[in-house]
């Protein structure tokens, strides 16, 4: 078990197994390396909260959740950095970063997914090159 101080839950433990490493951390914080998911039953919201610093904690949603039609569509570099075959995509733990604003709507980055090899506990933030989808995709509301 890892000891993590998180933002929105005060002081957790968790299994060493939620901790998944960014090896070139999430943009713009590059130097945030390892991070833990943390869920709650019964929501598909999820948190991505770095292991290091407890103001740093991403929330996040399965893709599918947002967009059921969603294609993931991974880049050679990451496909290496995953540790996984292009035929393996479909074992990857897909998520959308979401921004939820004091005032508008809460959008969902479905033009950079983090994405997670479960069996390596090895994620990138993966920043597709085309252009079929928005960093700021509208949000009506994600299940839970």
């Amino acid at each position: 078990m890892i000891q993590v101080n998180t933002r929105y839950f005060g002081p957790l433990e968790c299994p060493d197994e939620s901790v998944v490493t960014f090896p070139s951390g999430i943009p713009p914080f590059y130097e945030h390396k390892t991070f833990v998911v943390i869920s709650k039953e019964g929501s598909p919201v999820t948190f991505l909260q770095s292991t290091a610093t407890p103001e740093l904690c991403f929330i996040t949603a399965p893709i599918q959740a947002v967009d059921p039609a969603y294609r993931v569509k991974v880049e050679p570099l990451d496909l290496e950095t995953l540790q996984v075959e292009p035929s393996g995509i479909g074992g990857l733990t897909c998520l959308a970063i979401l921004t939820v604003p004091e005032q508008g709507p809460t959008t969902a980055n479905l033009a950079a997914p983090v994405l997670i090899n479960p069996a390596r506990n090895i994620a990138v933030q993966a920043i597709r090159s085309d252009r079929d989808y928005s960093h700021a995709h509208p949000l009506e509301q994600v299940g839970g």
